[in-house]
């Protein structure tokens, strides 16, 4: 009995990894801009430990500010001390997480350990990524909720080519059942 509970249990913990929680993929879905990215797009599996440490760099302040140089309004948000606490908590978390296909209907998954085969080797790169897959390869981070579900940590990001892409690690509110970007923390563009 007790051996059967044992594979009971470990296949619940199978089933339980092997989908998207819901809730992410609602936010992701509702964030993401997937009229402009089309089924030539790819989403990688996870997310690279230089870009968890990176992202941790970034919130690691009491207070955030608005880094977005589009708008003159100053915005900032102010993180309690439990708020950093599990924010850190939850990238530590990413080490381990991979996302399963289905995440974002209109892109198919590809793993990162294939995508790092592919830049890794010198004759390859994004030529051959064109021709044999697509044109852009996105990543993103987990959301993590707070205050009820009310703000959300999103790191996003996409490559185009050598020379092509764009990230962006944004606090969103929710407003009137939307989520819109309150502070965006960083960005880069290449």
């Amino acid at each position: 009995m007790k051996y059967a509970l044992s594979i009971l249990s470990c296949v619940l913990c199978l089933v339980c990894k092997a989908q998207n929680d819901p809730k992410d993929v609602k936010f992701i879905n509702s964030v993401l801009d997937t009229q402009f990215f089309h089924a030539k797009s790819f989403y990688t599996d996870s997310i690279s430990k230089s870009q968890i440490a990176g992202i941790k760099t970034q919130l690691n302040r009491d207070t955030i500010f608005d880094n977005n140089w589009l708008t003159s309004e100053i915005k900032f948000i102010i993180l309690s001390k439990e708020e950093k606490k599990y924010i850190n908590s939850e990238l530590d978390k990413f080490k381990d997480f991979t996302w399963r296909q289905g995440l974002v209907p209109q892109f198919k998954i590809i793993r990162t350990d294939t995508v790092n085969a592919i830049f890794n080797d010198r004759r390859r790169g994004w030529a051959y990524f064109h021709t044999k897959y697509g044109l852009y390869i996105h990543n993103f981070t987990k959301p993590i909720f707070l205050r009820n579900n009310t703000v959300c940590i999103f790191y996003k990001q996409y490559t185009c080519d050598y020379l092509c892409g764009f990230g962006t690690l944004d606090i969103y509110i929710l407003k009137g059942g939307k989520w819109v970007v309150e502070c965006q923390v960083s960005s880069w563009v290449s």
